[in-house]
């Protein structure tokens, strides 16, 4: 029945995809798909019991009968679920995978063509054959060209003859028009013609050999012209002209020179002179002409040439120069040398002390003991003092412009007046001026010093002692604990043991209630082999009898474990 119902929903699916197909690329499969489910189920369990009773004459005889008892036992039934998916795929002559399907043609489709059926090609335009790999000869035929057609792989290209240009349809060819383009190259009047253009020359010229140009044949290449200085021709005749310096006059023949400078057209920026066709320009004193602009005048840089004469510096200026002296130096009365200026000559310079005069500067110096500001003219006090104590070897006092050196009690100075010299006796020392005696005393080396460091060392021994005491006793505590407890574990074990084989070979007699690979509701179906274990079993309470003996073995070694951890507060 099961079987026929799977049957049934692959005919419907098969039908479905018939009737759903969208072309004839795509088709479609059933793809079966299988699950599991479980389920609780229940059934009847009979089990054989026995009894007996008073039978025979009075009632004077024992017999036995037997009779069923039945329980509900629960067990797991699996069956499998059979589902269909309709998954779409590309149909016979098409390749690929859904929903990317391409027609399949043997050969392929050569230059561009297309598999538009399976089989069947569809080739681009200039080709033909089963797979489109034969050329077309278009020009063989009719074709479009105006002019000329030539056939290349796969079309064909139109071209024009000369003077003429392919449209954008790329077939008709039109006339090209040279004289629209720079007047054909024509230097006076273009023609245009079919395919091609001619140039022609206006009345007074004629064409040059490049058949291009045209030259002019009038008065002034034959000299036939009056002009007195330049004749330029012109369409059928000339024009006179004249030379730069010189103006036409009114007969347009005649030529006389121009007065730049009474014109006011020289452009000159200082002096105008007149000349014959043309004028000159000049400049002041302390100017000369500009070498590139013959108009305008520059300066005279006369310190460039052995600096103007002067000893120092030369400074220019328009038309003239200047000399100056460095600082610490005047000018002379010739205005060109320079002599030195003595500035301490004139409130000492402004130093403190001493004044020293340098050629162009100065500079000021301290007396012996002082030191130069930063402002380079007063003077400050040294203190010798703070570099190296002044040489001293114990004391040194600072003074104006100066120092002293003394020495500490016991000692006295030597004759350099630096080093300081220890005495046996306390004496007056000769540094003190005042007269008074000094006695130096020496203090007593480390004596407090060792008594403190005997006594730590006495103390961090007791200490470390009383350590090593505490830990030993500990241990013998903890091996005491141990052995007391292991005893007792032992004989706990061996009366679990026994009760263990007594359960286990009930258990065997019993199989009836025991059925491997299912699950029953077993808590009252027990209580019957409990009712029959022993006096000395029904003494242990059932979680002992369900727990097996390897968790038990298990628990007490983990009670070793614990056992043998340290208890907190033995640490010192």
């Amino acid at each position: 029945m099961e079987n026929l119902r799977h049957v049934s929903l692959l005919f419907a699916v098969i039908i479905l995809n018939i009737l759903l197909r969208v072309d004839s690329q795509v088709c479609y499969t059933s793809m079966p798909n299988y699950s599991t489910r479980s389920e609780v189920l229940y059934r009847q369990v009979y089990q054989p019991q026995y009894d007996s009773y008073s039978c025979g004459f009075l009632g004077w005889s024992r017999c036995r009968r037997s009779y069923l008892s039945s329980r509900r036992q629960s067990y797991t039934g699996y069956y499998t679920i059979v589902s269909y998916t309709r998954v779409p795929q590309c149909c016979t002559g098409y390749n690929g995978a859904y929903p990317d399907c391409q027609a399949h043609c043997d050969g392929g489709c050569q230059n561009g063509g297309i598999c538009s059926s399976p089989g069947v090609c569809t080739c681009a335009a200039g080709w033909t054959g089963v797979n489109c790999e034969q050329d077309i000869n278009e020009c063989s035929g009719d074709h479009e060209c105006d002019h000329t057609c030539t056939n290349v792989i796969g079309s064909y290209v139109c071209s024009c003859d000369d003077g003429y240009e392919l449209q954008s349809d790329r077939r008709t060819c039109e006339d090209v028009d040279e004289c629209q383009s720079d007047n054909g190259g024509c230097g006076q009047i273009c023609s245009n013609t079919g395919g091609s253009y001619e140039c022609s020359c206006l009345d007074g010229y004629e064409l040059a050999n490049d058949t291009h140009n045209c030259t002019d044949i009038g008065e002034c290449l034959i000299g036939t012209h009056n002009c007195s200085q330049i004749c330029v021709e012109v369409a059928g005749g000339y024009n006179c002209s004249c030379s730069s310096g010189y103006e036409l006059q009114d007969d347009g023949i005649t030529c006389e020179d121009i007065d730049e400078c009474v014109q006011g057209s020289d452009g000159c920026s200082h002096n105008c002179n007149n000349t014959i066709g043309s004028f000159a320009c000049s400049c002041y004193e302390g100017y000369q002409i500009h070498h590139e602009d013959t108009n305008d005048c520059v300066d005279i840089d006369e310190c460039i040439e052995s600096n103007g004469g002067c000893l120092h510096i030369c400074q220019n200026s328009n038309g003239s120069y200047e000399c100056m002296c460095h600082p610490g130096h005047r000018l002379d009365a010739d205005d060109h040398t320079c002599e030195d200026i003595d500035e301490c000559m004139e409130s000492n310079g402004g130093c403190q002390h001493s004044c020293m005069n340098t050629m162009a500067s100065y500079y000021c110096l301290c007396d012996i003991g002082y030191t130069l500001d930063t402002d380079d003219h007063n003077c400050s006090d040294t203190n010798e003092c703070s570099n190296s104590n002044g040489g001293c070897e114990h004391n040194c006092t600072n003074t104006i412009g100066s120092y002293q050196c003394s020495c500490a009690s016991g000692y006295s100075r030597s004759e350099d007046g630096h080093i300081c010299s220890s005495i046996k006796n306390p004496v007056v020392d000769a540094s003190n001026q005042d007269g008074s005696r000094k006695i130096s005393v020496l203090p007593v080396a480390g004596g407090s010093a060792t008594v403190v460091v005997v006594v730590l060392v006495i103390l961090i021994t007791i200490i470390v002692i009383a350590v090593v005491v505490r830990r030993r006793r500990k241990k013998q505590r903890t091996r005491s604990m141990f052995a007391t407890t292991s005893s007792s574990m032992d004989r706990s074990e061996n009366e679990l043991q026994k009760d263990d084989t007594m359960v286990n070979a009930h258990y065997a007699r019993s199989s009836d209630a025991v059925t491997l690979g299912n699950t029953y509701d077993t808590p009252r179906a027990n209580e019957h082999i409990y009712e029959e274990l022993p006096s000395s079993t029904k003494k242990t309470s059932t979680s002992s009898i369900q727990l097996p003996f390897a968790q038990r073995k298990e628990s007490k070694s983990h009670y070793e474990r614990l056992s043998t951890v340290e208890e907190p507060g033995d640490d010192p």
